[in-house]
């Protein structure tokens, strides 16, 4: 992958880019995982659905409403990209939706009843369906 971002700035950046994707969900009043948001922003911008521009990159943030400073985003990008100038969908959502993958798991392994619904990120809480 892209970018030489220590483990701990990949850490602190996905925190970063989670609060703020709860923010607009929260003045949304959003309840849908953020991997749904995600998929319905960049299946309306890229092309193919699948690989992001830097540009198309830019487009998804602000169709979601997120304010996010071109350095940060930049930063997410270079993360991400495969050097080819494009950033997969799968691949961002891995990288965003981390926490969302590991409480389906934890969930999947758990007797009914004893579901975990909610993750803590950054200063937002993150309800999940």
């Amino acid at each position: 992958m892209g970018g030489n971002v220590s483990h701990c700035g990949d850490e602190r950046l996905r925190a970063d880019i989670n609060h703020k994707l709860l923010a607009v969900k929260k003045s949304r009043r959003d309840v849908r995982p953020t991997h749904k948001l995600l998929q319905e922003a960049v299946t309306t911008i890229s092309s193919d659905g699948q690989n992001l521009t830097f540009k198309d990159f830019q487009r998804v943030a602000s169709r979601l409403g997120m304010i996010v400073p071109e350095k940060q985003l930049r930063a997410v990008f270079a993360r991400l990209e495969q050097g080819q100038g494009v950033v997969v969908f799968s691949d961002l959502v891995d990288f965003v939706c981390a926490d969302e993958g590991r409480i389906a798991l934890a969930n999947q392994a758990k007797p009914e009843g004893r579901q975990q619904h909610e993750i803590r990120v950054g200063a937002g809480t993150c309800k999940l369906d």
